[in-house]
Parts: structure tokens; sequence; C-alpha cells
């Protein structure tokens, strides 16, 4: 809705000019809604009317199908039908060519008449003498044979005999070397074995040991950098004995230290069994704040 400014005439579609001669209009908030009501009616008119004719599409189609599924099953019902009739007469008519076969009497020959058409066999006599002079003549090549061939025993020689004896001896005396070497090769092993365990046993028990030095010095204490090493042995027992420094630091702090912490640690557990009573060196290094322990 549309109103004149000047005269307050309504309009539902907007004027180019009002019947006072204005055409300034202020458009009216209610006619707005009421013309999007309108316009949505319509267009839920034309949704329904569209849906109908949809619906009435759907029913069309379906009805086709419908009477397609029927016309194929007639189809499949007379045309199988009148095949399986044909195929019934055609095993009906084999049958009775079959029995009309079977029932046919065949005229048997009398035994009589076989007797007198058939002739009796008869036997050549050539081929039995020919295979009894064969015969004849092989029993003679094999005398001839006998003859010929002298059956005496062979000689056996006694130095053969005495050879195989000694072979036999160098037989079993490798079989005893081999053994021997085998057992051999097998204590080696076992042997390498036993000192591979106790050479990684007391790898591990350097290692256990030198963390406890190293837990036991106060770092920092030391001042500046420096580098000293300390040796010592250990008892059957566990006990750190002979200990003194083999190389003195020019870092009194650092050598100070290292004596306060291997000081601490007058005993350890008992050595394995591959130490054997050797000096060991206890490396301490120091350089930027940073430190190093090694023990070997």
């Amino acid at each position: 809705m549309y109103k004149c400014k000047d005269c307050g005439q309504e309009y539902v579609e907007k004027p180019q000019y009002c019947d006072c001669g204005n055409n300034e209009f202020d458009v009216l908030l209610e006619s707005a809604s009421t013309l999007i009501n309108q316009s949505d009616e319509k267009h839920s008119i034309i949704s329904l009317d569209k849906s109908k004719d949809m619906n009435k599409y759907e029913i069309i189609s379906w009805l086709i199908f419908l009477v397609c599924i029927v016309l194929s099953v007639l189809s499949f019902i007379f045309i199988g039908g009148y095949k399986l009739q044909e195929s019934d007469k055609n095993i009906l008519q084999d049958d009775k060519k079959h029995l009309s076969s079977k029932n046919v009497n065949k005229q048997i020959p009398s035994i009589n008449e076989l007797w007198e058409v058939s002739s009796p066999k008869t036997f050549s006599t050539q081929n039995q003498s020919k295979n009894e002079n064969s015969k004849n003549l092989q029993k003679e090549d094999d005398k001839n044979l006998k003859k010929q061939v002298n059956y005496k025993k062979p000689i056996e020689d006694k130095p053969k005999k005495a050879k195989v004896q000694s072979n036999n001896v160098d037989l079993s005396k490798n079989t005893v070397q081999k053994t021997t070497n085998e057992k051999k090769v097998i204590s080696k092993s076992v042997k390498s074995r036993e000192t591979a365990e106790d050479k990684q046993e007391l790898y591990q028990y350097k290692i256990a040991l030198r963390n406890k030095f190293a837990s036991n010095i106060n770092f920092a204490g030391v001042s500046g950098d420096g580098y000293c090493v300390v040796t010592f042995k250990i008892s059957s027992k566990g006990e750190i004995v002979n200990r003194s420094f083999s190389k003195l630091s020019k870092n009194d702090s650092l050598n100070d230290m290292v004596y306060a912490g291997v000081m601490k640690t007058p005993y350890f557990n008992p050595p394995p069994k591959a130490y054997k009573n050797e000096a060991l060196n206890l490396h301490v290094k120091m350089y930027g704040g940073n430190f190093e322990v090694a023990l070997n």
C-alpha cells in the first residue's frame, strides 16, 4: 500500500502522480506484509498444484509398470507351456519307438545251420615245428658255452685282506682323532663363552663403581678446569686399597674434591672372577662447568 504525503490517499499500486498532483508516497508496512502473505499463498497454491500433477504422473507410471509385469507373466506361462507340451510329445514318441524296437521278434538261426555253415578251424603244424627247432638250437648253444667256460672259483688274495684291516685301523684312528678334535673345539667354545661372560660382568662392575665415585664427588665445589687420575685396587671383600694420585691437576680445588669423594667410598661390592687384583685408574676431568668420570 502506498499513501500520498499531501492528501493522504492510499493506493494499492504506486502511481506516478496522485490526484492532488503529488508524486511522493509513503510505503505502509502492513500492506507490505499482506503482499508477502499473498505471494506466499500463491506459491503454496502453485506447489500444491505441482504436487498434484506429480502424483498423477507417478500413479500413471506405476500402472504402466504393473501392466508390463502382468504381460510378461502371461507370455511366460503360455509360451513355456507350449514348449513343455512339445517336449512331452517328443519324449512319448521316443518311448514308443524304443518299446517297438524291443518287441520286434528277431529270427534266431538254428544250431544245425550254424554247424553246417561254419568250417572247422585248422591248426598249422609248421609253427610248432619251428618252435621245436629253435628250442633244440638253444640247448646245443648252452652246452657249447658250458664246455668253453671253466667253472673254477677265483682265488682270493691274502694281502688284500691285510690292506682292508689296515684301512679299518686307519678309519678307527681317524674317528678317534675327530672325536678328540670335536671335544677340544667344544671345550674352547665353552671357555670362550665363560671368558666373555666374565668380561661382561667385570665391565658392569666397573660402571657401577664409577657411578659410585661420581656421586660422592662434589663437582659444585670445583672452580675452573682440570684433570687428575687416582689409582687403587680392590680386595676380595670389596675394600678400596692402595689409593693414590697417579696424576695431580694444577687445579687444587679439583684435587681436593676428588680426594674427598674417593675417601667417602672406602669399600664396594666384592669384585667378580675376571678381576685379577690389577690396579684400576679413575679419570676425572672438569671443563667449562661440565665433568667427565671414567674408570679403566
